[in-house]
């Protein structure tokens, strides 16, 4: 019997090396995976990282560092609002860089008196980082407190979710309106904003959009038709400033005009602007920022209003995958009406367009959408647009001596003066086009080249852009040398 008891033991003895070296290994595994986590985590892999801080968070909820780590996992994932109590308690653990995130959170919830006292917690610290990106956050949270403040009370009938590339389908105008549509045919060559979206009036003779005039980025640019093709004029510098302005839209009164930028100081990404022409200037005033909920903290990429049928149209990226954008379709007001008698909470909803149901207040938005539909329907199947003169193609010579007088050779003038400007009118304009066709090709290889390519290729764009700019600057002064000199002959 003892015998017996005593042999078991021993087995068990023997047992007890090996069942050590495996709680050694498991230990040792486990150390190494939290290890790897962190080195997955300072090489930016986030979603693998993060469901190995999960695992550990639930043995320490209170470990400061693990708050931390996947707090940043959730940050950088896209859920700010979920990485707030992860990152106050690596906050709270002295952990400098929580207090710099918790900021920018702050700042995504709109909550501007949380994000300056995040910011001045951080600078406490004295760490000397994030400089740029801390004036930014300090700018755009004045502005955010401001402009929350004065929310526009807008009433949202309908939204859909779209492919980027789908955007214009999905804009259905009064033909009155003109349309919006890719700038192609004009051989515009859009480097954001989704690749850009042209406004051409009702009746196809006036266009504004973006092209990449430089090697910075978009600027916006008018085209009038004129006999053989197009002018294109630059709208003006109080519109196109550092960053790209894009996706124009201008109201029928031809002096309104709705454009998007990144630059221009925006709270967030692209904003939306307005401004209006200046007759006395020949250019635009300076541009205002377009109110909460029309801006937020995401890319708000187009606002456009059908004025024939009352609704309008603005397109955002907020809450959306990196492919798709939200289009939401909402009544215009007449004048701004700011939103009153809400608690914070309310307009922070209602700036970010959580829900368009919120908007209502009673009203029956399906019967709104309906009436819109068959009005636009049956406009669009009455509509009888005015034909503009068509388009000659690019080989059929014109020039414009008056408005009803065009020559289509050399031949016709009347004046030998005339007749011999002529010869070298032409032979500037066929070196303008050769050059025109230069500098696109050469803005396209731009696009692929890499560093060392793209200084030499900037360096050449810059040359051509000037000689550009003087041939057709040569070109207006001898089409009206040549107009005056043979209308002195008729």
């Amino acid at each position: 019997m003892y015998f017996c008891k005593l042999v078991v033991t021993h087995a068990a003895m023997k047992k007890i090396p090996a069942l050590i070296c495996c709680l050694c290994l498991s230990c040792g595994l486990l150390a190494q995976t939290l290890s790897e986590a962190r080195e997955l985590l300072l090489a930016g892999d986030y979603e693998t990282s993060r469901p190995v801080f999960a695992k550990e968070l639930k043995k320490k909820p209170k470990d400061a560092a693990l708050n931390y780590w996947y707090g940043l996992c959730l940050y950088h994932g896209g859920e700010k609002a979920a990485a707030v109590p992860y990152l106050q308690k690596g906050d709270k653990g002295r952990i400098k860089e929580a207090a710099y995130l918790l900021a920018d959170c702050a700042l995504a919830a709109y909550d501007a008196q949380g994000c300056q006292q995040y910011i001045d917690r951080y600078l406490l610290y004295g760490t000397g980082l994030h400089t740029a990106e801390i004036a930014r956050m300090l700018r755009q949270s004045r502005k955010i407190g401001q402009m929350l403040q004065s929310v526009e009370e807008v009433v949202f009938i309908d939204s859909v979710i779209v492919h980027k590339n789908e955007v214009s389908r999905h804009l259905p105008l009064h033909p009155a309106c003109g349309a919006i549509g890719r700038g192609d045919g004009l051989g515009l060559q859009a480097r954001d904003c989704m690749q850009a979206f042209v406004y051409a009036n009702e009746k196809g003779d006036r266009i504004i959009a973006s092209d990449s005039a430089g090697i910075d980025g978009l600027d916006l640019m008018a085209y009038h038709r004129i006999p053989g093709g197009w002018e294109k004029k630059p709208v003006g510098a109080s519109l196109n400033q550092e960053g790209n302005e894009c996706n124009p839209y201008l109201m029928s009164d031809g002096v309104t005009l709705y454009f998007a930028s990144d630059g221009h100081q925006s709270i967030g990404g692209y904003d939306l602007y307005v401004s209006r022409y200046n007759p006395v200037t020949e250019g635009y005033f300076s541009p205002e920022p377009l109110p909460l909920p029309f801006n937020s903290m995401a890319n708000d990429y187009l606002y456009l209003v059908d004025e024939q049928l009352g609704r309008g149209y603005l397109v955002s990226d907020r809450r959306q995958a990196p492919d798709s954008v939200i289009i939401y379709v909402f009544l215009p007001n007449e004048v701004r009406r700011p939103v009153q008698g809400k608690n914070r909470e309310t307009l922070v909803r209602l700036a970010e367009i959580r829900s368009i149901a919120d908007t209502w207040n009673g009203l029956n938005a399906d019967s709104v959408r309906l009436a819109l539909q068959t009005a636009y329907e049956k406009a669009a199947n009455s509509f009888a647009p005015v034909v503009s003169e068509p388009v000659l193609n690019d080989h059929e010579e014109a020039f414009l001596v008056r408005d009803d007088l065009v020559y289509h050779s050399e031949a016709e003038f009347k004046s030998p003066e005339a007749r011999q400007l002529y010869g070298r009118y032409k032979e500037v304009e066929n070196r303008f086009e050769a050059l025109s066709r230069q500098l696109e090709q050469s803005r396209a290889d731009y696009q692929q080249a890499n560093p060392q390519q793209r200084q030499r290729l900037a360096r050449l764009i810059e040359a051509m852009e000037g000689e550009y700019w003087g041939l057709q600057q040569d070109l207006r002064e001898k089409e009206n040398q040549i107009r005056a000199l043979e209308l002195e002959k008729l």
